[in-house]
């Protein structure tokens, strides 16, 4: 059995670092409102149970706020990340490059790292890294459903179509690849 410490004990073990950070961001909103324009999507065209709709939007809206805190911590402290990585916390490298400092076309500094969705979609909403900009239109796109930019909301299809519709330099890069962990009682992430 894995020893269990209370989450208490843990930011207080955590706050006895002189650099820690600690934000917490409560994704628990009853009703989140994606603002979209009338008559433009239906929760069928999320392709997702009906149950999953709303945290598909919590959780996009929570990546955005995250992103936010990032910017604030940046202007705060009068620093400038170069890149970012975007991970959830139930994610496995099935697959990962020796280093993502390699060059062109797969330089970091310039491209929006992916790993392939291995069922379906083009890609794995789970994990990304890359320049700040790139980043930040991959942290944002909860904003974007109130353009209407297509009906097609699925995750993994959805954020694909969003990074090429503006511009994002990325690239699919087939040696990270990512499982999720599955969850159960018995699997602690």
């Amino acid at each position: 059995q894995l020893s269990t410490v209370s989450l208490r004990t843990r930011l207080i073990e955590a706050l006895y670092y002189s650099n820690f950070t600690v934000k917490v961001l409560f994704e628990n909103i009853p009703i989140l409102d994606p603002h979209f324009p009338p008559n433009c999507t239906t929760e069928e065209s999320i392709d997702q149970p009906a149950h999953k709709v709303p945290r598909y939007y919590q959780q996009l809206f929570g990546l955005s706020n995250c992103f936010s805190l990032v910017r604030d911590y940046e202007k705060k402290h009068n620093i400038k990340y170069d890149i970012m990585v975007r991970t959830r916390a139930d994610i496995e490298f099935v697959q990962i490059p020796s280093t993502f400092d390699r060059k062109s076309p797969y330089d970091i500094n310039t491209t929006l790292f992916l790993p392939p969705n291995r069922f379906a979609s083009k890609v794995d909403d789970g994990f990304a890294v890359g320049p700040m900009d790139a980043v930040e239109v991959y942290m944002n796109r909860y904003h974007s459903f109130r353009e209407c930019i297509t009906r097609d909301l699925h995750p993994e299809r959805y954020l694909y179509f969003y990074l090429n519709y503006r511009k994002v330099k990325m690239i699919i890069d087939q040696n990270t690849v990512v499982g999720h962990i599955p969850h159960d009682p018995k699997r602690c992430h």
